[in-house]
């Protein structure tokens, strides 16, 4: 590279002389614009990052009452009665005074479909967390999806020697006993 500057920059008459320092000037602008654009961008990502938050705290004339994240985890994790085909694995909080709330989830596609199933549920966790703890400053309710069971195939009509066993999702591939550990969420 350094021997191309050299080229670039020789003096072979004033014309090409002139033409290469443009271009140089040209390509070393571009680098620098370049370079100020992605620390922009990381500067922005930054500031304007989603914190989490220990917990949340509503206000009250008497003192204020902090509902740490672990209540609020407790108060979701008990909807999984009336979403059995839900598995609440964390709860993340998110956010200053407004917050947003993110509930990573395994599924169980035997119950139906995943996008009726979330609206209702985002619904029943808002409901909940107001009317058991007090919290009405949740201005979101995201839900992950981390894995998604799907019923197994019949296996009757291959035959009596048909071994019925399934893989784990790691690189592993170790068998596991389908009717004990297959079954559950992960």
């Amino acid at each position: 590279m350094p021997e191309f500057i050299k080229v670039l920059v020789q003096q072979q008459n004033s014309e090409l002389y002139d033409f290469n320092l443009g271009y140089i000037a040209g390509i070393t602008v571009v680098v620098v614009i370049l370079l100020l654009l992605l620390i922009l961008r990381l500067l922005l990502a930054f500031i304007f990052r989603g914190r989490r938050c220990p917990g949340i705290t509503i206000s009250d004339p008497r003192g204020d009452v902090f509902i740490s994240r672990t209540a609020v985890h407790t108060v979701i994790k008990s909807l999984e009665k009336e979403f059995r085909h839900f598995s609440i694995y964390k709860v993340a909080l998110y956010g200053k005074k407004r917050h947003n709330i993110k509930i990573f989830i395994n599924f169980d596609a035997s119950g139906g479909g995943l996008p009726p199933q979330t609206t209702e549920f985002k619904g029943r966790v808002l409901d909940e967390l107001k009317n058991t703890l007090g919290i009405d400053t949740i201005n979101k309710v995201h839900v992950h999806l981390k894995n998604i069971k799907i019923g197994h195939a019949d296996t009757s009509s291959i035959g009596n020697d048909a071994t019925n066993i399934a893989f784990s999702d790691s690189d592993s591939q170790q068998p596991l006993d389908q009717e004990t550990d297959s079954t559950k969420l992960i």
